[in-house]
């Protein structure tokens, strides 16, 4: 079991092979990391405290500076 979690250029190149062009699957991903889900995630859900809060196109929440704030997120 590795002692530290990936460098982010790792896990890119992880995920890229899965990309919707080669294999439609569905990731969750936990994270507060708003560049990694920037740079690999087109659609993502905004949960905060178990409640669904956004759901939509990644830049399209991440342009929400309102939404990202009130539930403590940063935007990339």
């Amino acid at each position: 079991m590795p002692k530290s979690p990936p460098k982010r250029g790792h896990l890119g190149i992880l995920c890229n092979p899965v990309s919707e062009s080669e294999l439609p699957i569905t990731m969750f991903v936990s994270t507060h990391d708003m560049k990694l889900v920037e740079e690999l995630f087109p659609r993502t859900i905004v949960m905060d405290e178990g409640v669904i809060v956004a759901d939509g196109k990644t830049k399209d929440i991440l342009a929400d500076e309102k939404l990202l704030e009130a539930h403590g997120l940063e935007k990339p």
